[in-house]
């Protein structure tokens, strides 16, 4: 069943036609026609307010307005039939929407709120209060997440210099990688010059594959002894 708010309008057009109505609808029409807050508290806004969000608000069902409508259609007096009709009625009034009930935070999740603000504000408070300065953020994640040392503090941080450093030796090693395959592609490329197509260019990839295989492990071992 549809409910419609009852408005101060549709009250005093209800409450006007009361008295003519027949006994069984009058009863249904005045078990909604409840004083209103208002009315009570004209003087006293502050109690006023109070109220309004501690009441339920007033109701009034839509087949209560149809058999109103009906009514006063068929006994009703020409002014009472186009005030009763049942546009204008719904013209006073608005489908009620039931407030939502308010969200209660468990136990639970008001400890591991409070938890998460403790450990930020033991953050920020040390952070205010210690005399070294605070490490530069790292630009590019450099160090292995499967270290274990990184983690428990054995390896030294790096600065930005050095990081920007390492990654300009890790690029000039690509670099030269790449040209010492393309070298070499293109030198046995001319030197097969009597061979078919497909033979030049598999001896090609291959002489390509196999410096690059060689000087791959060459920068791995040189990396690896930088960073022992």
């Amino acid at each position: 069943m549809v409910l419609l708010e009852l408005t101060d309008e549709l009250r005093d057009r209800l409450d006007a036609l009361s008295p003519r109505l027949p006994l069984e609808l009058r009863q249904r029409v005045a078990a909604h026609l409840v004083p209103s807050h208002a009315d009570h508290d004209h003087h006293q806004p502050t109690r006023r307010s109070e109220t309004a969000r501690s009441q339920p608000a007033e109701t009034v069902p839509h087949p209560l307005l149809v058999d109103v409508s009906i009514w006063a259609k068929s006994h009703g007096t020409p002014e009472q039939r186009d005030h009763y009709r049942l546009a204008n009625l719904l013209r006073l009034t608005d489908v009620h929407a039931p407030p939502l009930p308010e969200r209660v935070k468990s136990p639970e999740l008001l400890a591991i709120l409070a938890d998460i603000q403790l450990r930020q504000d033991r953050v920020a408070y040390s952070s205010m209060t210690s005399l070294a300065p605070a490490p530069h953020p790292s630009l590019i994640p450099l160090h292995d997440p499967h270290d274990d040392s990184a983690h428990n503090g054995g390896g030294r941080t790096k600065s930005v210099a050095e990081e920007w450093a390492e990654i300009r030796r890790e690029l000039g090693a690509i670099v030269n990688v790449g040209a010492s395959m393309l070298a070499v592609g293109t030198a046995v490329w001319w030197v097969g010059g009597g061979r078919s197509y497909a033979a030049r260019l598999c001896l090609a990839l291959s002489g390509a594959v196999a410096i690059a295989a060689i000087e791959g492990f060459l920068y791995y071992r040189f990396f690896a002894a930088l960073s022992a």
